[in-house]
């Protein structure tokens, strides 16, 4: 696992950052629209103030979608990279092993090893560095809701959070063990 760390943790830390990067301008382009709205209300608004929060908006939601690819499609290098590393290690593995070894080995589950197991792991993989950028995505949210609606409901929706997270947990064990009686 250090292997793998030292090989891919400076790209998995860089991509975790171009998620909190394209999230937080999600947020503010969807933060804008409040501006938008009371700029709309407001009679005594001028125009450039109106340019100014529309040429805001217009650059979060620019930022936001250039971000978001981006790190989706360094992810997914990244990915890449683990899954050659992977079948590297696993080749220098059935190198090592003895003649006798090799015919005893059941060549179709190292083929299934590689082609399906691994590439189970790309995807989920690539998308991992979002695990870091969400709990910091989420307090944003709170803070943008007790901004505008108050603690109360920031509150609220973090228990909703909580218990919609404890219930898909609960989901995914019962899933898991009725596919277990199945088998």
């Amino acid at each position: 696992m250090q292997a793998v760390w030292g090989t891919i943790g400076c790209h998995f830390m860089q991509v975790s950052c171009l998620a909190v990067v394209a999230e937080c301008a999600n947020l503010f382009y969807t933060f804008m629209i409040l501006y938008l709205v009371e700029y709309l209300l407001d009679e005594e608004a001028t125009a450039q103030e109106g340019l100014l929060y529309a040429g805001l908006f217009a650059l979060g939601v620019f930022c936001a979608s250039l971000f978001r690819n981006f790190y989706i499609y360094w992810g997914y290098v990244m990915a890449l990279k683990t899954r050659k590393l992977l079948i590297a290690a696993m080749y220098d593995k059935v190198a090592k092993l003895s003649m006798r070894s090799l015919t005893e080995t059941n060549s179709g589950k190292l083929i299934t090893l590689v082609s399906s197991d691994i590439f189970t792991l790309e995807r989920p993989f690539s998308m991992a560095p979002f695990l870091f950028a969400s709990p910091f995505i989420n307090l944003v949210c709170y803070g943008l809701v007790a901004r505008v609606a108050g603690w109360q409901y920031a509150l609220i929706i973090f228990g909703l959070t909580i218990l919609v997270l404890i219930t898909q947990y609960w989901t995914a064990n019962k899933q898991r063990h009725l596919k277990q009686a199945e088998a």
